[in-house]
């Protein structure tokens, strides 16, 4: 798993797409909150519990987790042969993650929790909290790769504190 703390002391960092943020907090360990701004009217914000899927498009839409206070909003983002196609957004509940959370995760990609992902297929991954990483957040990241995700594909953001973080549809990724 890769490990990225938020630093509020430096700038945010704006239009981050999903492979972006995890080439950046590969060599960054620490550094600014992404954020991306809403455009046009699509946007589907996410209580607790909630999950949505949104497709790789020109139409401006995004899903957003709102109002995190120690929950966390994990995103799947499908790539086939490299080209991103949809991503799905979960608004866990005080950041834990059940199987079958995945599993409707999953579904929404048109894959299936458990079977091997297609050859063409990688599923990049987000799991971002607003506070501080601790053991419980650490073992709820890493059942991501219960659906097959390898851990190298899967991103821990600690500290976004903003009270929300989502995915737009050309998967930019953060805060608003």
């Amino acid at each position: 798993m890769i490990k990225y703390v938020v630093n509020s002391d430096v700038k945010k960092m704006e239009n981050f797409s999903v492979q972006e943020l995890m080439e950046y907090a590969n060599n960054n360990p620490s550094g600014p909150l992404p954020f991306f701004k809403v455009e046009g009217k699509d946007t589907k914000n996410l209580g607790v519990d909630e999950s949505a899927v949104i497709h790789y498009a020109d139409q401006p839409a995004a899903i957003i987790a709102v109002g995190l206070s120690s929950c966390a909003a994990v995103i799947l983002a499908r790539y086939d042969g490299g080209v991103p196609k949809k991503a799905a957004l979960y608004h866990a509940n005080g950041g834990t993650i059940k199987k079958d959370n995945l599993v409707d995760l999953m579904v929404l990609l048109d894959l299936v929790c458990g079977e091997p992902l297609p050859e063409s297929v990688s599923i990049l991954a987000i799991y971002a909290v607003p506070k501080k990483e601790d053991k419980y957040y650490i073992e709820d990241a890493n059942k991501i790769s219960w659906c097959g995700v390898s851990s190298e594909n899967i991103l821990l953001v600690s500290n976004a504190d903003q009270g929300n973080f989502g995915i737009n549809n050309r998967f930019l990724v953060g805060g608003l």
